[in-house]
């Protein structure tokens, strides 16, 4: 009796069927990851464009010390403008709750796969429970 018997039983077409779940399950976690890289990084990345096409339409054709002056004043502007937005009311709230809710929704349907599929049938529940959209807000306040 060999190591995958012991572990995992005699039966090929289990094995199989577990390994065809988990795959699943990597590749919907990778997808929601991306997802949520891609919410946050894009905020940052936008910001980080916006600040390289103000210094060099300020700069212009020039180089040396005045970019080096025209790239800490577009700093500025920039912070002063992320701050003129981080001072209306549930801006940032509201952006990381949607992160949080991506967050929750891959880990609900992770939870569905893993009780649907690998469940005796029968027995599994037919959807996933998919966290309100309030409920984030409410467990970042907590």
């Amino acid at each position: 009796m060999n190591y995958t018997q012991t572990v995992m039983g005699d039966d090929k077409g289990e094995i199989m069927h577990t390994f065809i779940v988990r795959l699943f399950q990597l590749i919907i976690a990778l997808f929601f990851t991306f997802t949520v890289f891609l919410w946050f990084g894009g905020a940052l990345l936008a910001l980080l464009a916006l600040w390289v096409k103000l210094t060099s339409a300020m700069a212009g054709d020039q180089a040396g010390l005045a970019s080096l002056f025209y790239a800490f004043l577009s700093a500025a502007l920039l912070v002063g403008a992320v701050y003129g937005v981080s001072r209306i009311p549930q801006v940032g709230a509201t952006f990381w709750a949607i992160g949080v809710q991506l967050t929750k929704l891959a880990l609900a349907n992770l939870q569905h796969l893993d009780t649907s599929l690998l469940s005796p049938s029968g027995s599994a529940p037919t959807h996933a429970k998919i966290p309100e959209a309030g409920a984030a807000a409410k467990d970042d306040a907590a």
